[in-house]
């Protein structure tokens, strides 16, 4: 069997699962869950692009030829992404230039809300609209949004660890319990982080799903070898505590789940979902590269993931 890219795969379908990701904004039905970047704060890039869809609570400020959504999914390609009303919304908005997609035919055209003050150029101005009719309309819903990923991020970290980790020289060993398992839980700390410079698998079976705590109260960066695995859209970091700066220096292979933490990214590729409570710096976040079966038209999430989504979401279910 051959694993090829799939770059139109849903992100992170079992991420999504909670109730409260959904609201209304402006008579449209939204959901959280078709959103790709997530801050509970600002937003503030020079250069670069966010692929999929972008959410932001408080100020955004973009330089000059920043591009949100260029790689979204057209309509009925996959149920997680489907057409949404927006592909962007914000609290306020300051964007030089660049460009907002999907920008094609008025059925297939994604717009952008702002709740409060706009300021950017003539042509994107005609693809937003707002402001609110009254003052915190996003509040209610980006409340609901964090209620579900913290709920999310403590199953997570309840999990039963079946990964043996240790430094080993400059890098982060990570020894499975067993070569056939599905999914891998493992533990890692930001001052591991911080010292080595890349990740070695012992023992781990392929194609599984990695959800890695990380956890510790300080700051921590990524800057070494991305982790080792073909699918980044199976790996989850799920950063622990409140107020921790992440820094990434390097490409990340996965979610970053962290809603009461801060990213600030200068160099490098995020490839995967985040969720933030701020993001004081962002370059490139990237849809993640996932895999199908050469040749297979199938959902690549029911192929990815397998059995293991149905057992985090039972899981995550049991306990909230």
């Amino acid at each position: 069997m051959e694993l090829v890219p799939n770059q139109d795969c849903p992100f992170f379908d079992f991420l999504d699962t909670c109730p409260g990701l959904s609201f209304n904004l402006n008579g449209a039905d939204l959901s959280f869950a078709n959103f790709h970047v997530i801050s509970f704060g600002g937003f503030v890039a020079d250069t670069g692009d966010v692929e999929g869809r972008l959410a932001v609570k408080g100020a955004v400020n973009l330089g000059p030829g920043y591009s949100i959504g260029d790689k979204v999914v057209s309509i009925g390609s996959y149920p997680s992404e489907r057409y949404s009303a927006y592909s962007f919304i914000a609290g306020s908005v300051s964007w030089t230039s660049g460009g907002l997609y999907p920008d094609g035919a008025a059925s297939t055209e994604e717009r952008a809300f702002v709740a409060g003050n706009l300021s950017t150029a003539a042509y994107l101005q005609s693809r937003f609209d707002g402001p609110c009719a009254g003052e915190g309309c996003l509040d209610a819903a980006f409340s609901g949004a964090f209620g579900c990923y913290s709920n999310l991020q403590s199953a997570f970290s309840s999990a039963t660890v079946n990964v043996d980790t240790q430094l080993v020289y400059s890098g982060i060993q990570l020894t499975c319990n067993s070569s056939t398992s599905t999914q891998y839980i493992a533990t890692v700390s930001g001052d591991q982080l911080n010292t080595a410079t890349n990740f070695q698998l012992v023992n781990c079976g392929s194609n599984a799903i990695w959800i890695i705590n990380i956890a510790g109260s300080g700051d921590f960066s990524f800057h070494g070898d991305s982790f080792p695995v073909d699918a980044a859209s199976n790996v989850v970091y799920n950063v622990l505590g409140s107020g921790r700066t992440i820094t990434v220096l390097n490409a990340v292979n996965g979610a970053i789940i962290a809603p009461s933490n801060i990213i600030h990214q200068t160099g490098g590729v995020i490839r995967g979902k985040v969720v933030v409570a701020d993001i004081t710096h962002a370059v490139q976040i990237n849809k993640p590269i996932c895999l199908e079966e050469n040749g297979d038209s199938r959902d690549n999430a029911a192929f990815a993931f397998g059995p293991s989504i149905l057992t985090v979401i039972l899981f995550i279910m049991a306990i909230f």
